[in-house]
């Protein structure tokens, strides 16, 4: 019975263990610069896209244009349908709206709204 029990513990042990290492292991996105790292007090800037980082862009109701992108080294994502986009520099809501904008154009029977997620930076 003993056995049975430090076999049971041992295994909530090592599961508990795994998922602590596991959340250290998390990505949320790029975190942007606060008066902690900095030293000066102010408002938290949004982050600045760069070249490398990695984004999750889709478009409301348009699954077809759900896509991973990274930002190439000139600063620019190809997206479909519109194109080149410059995005080094710019917010991912500076980048949406673009997105959106270009899309409406090119698509003047559609309202699009386009939602970006930077997933990970260099």
């Amino acid at each position: 019975m003993f056995r049975g029990l430090a076999a049971a513990a041992r295994t909530a042990l090592a599961i508990g263990g795994l998922a602590l290492a596991l959340a250290g292991c998390s990505t949320s996105g790029p975190t942007p610069v606060t008066e902690a790292a900095t030293g000066e007090a102010g408002p938290v800037q949004p982050y600045k896209i760069g070249p490398q980082d990695v984004l999750d862009i889709s478009v409301y109701n348009v699954p077809d244009l759900s896509r991973t992108v990274q930002v190439a080294g000139n600063g620019v994502i190809n997206y479909p349908l519109v194109g080149d986009v410059p995005a080094a520099g710019r917010t991912a809501h500076e980048i949406e709206g673009d997105i959106a904008e270009r899309l409406n154009k090119r698509c003047s029977s559609r309202n699009s709204t386009a939602s970006i997620t930077p997933l990970m930076a260099p």
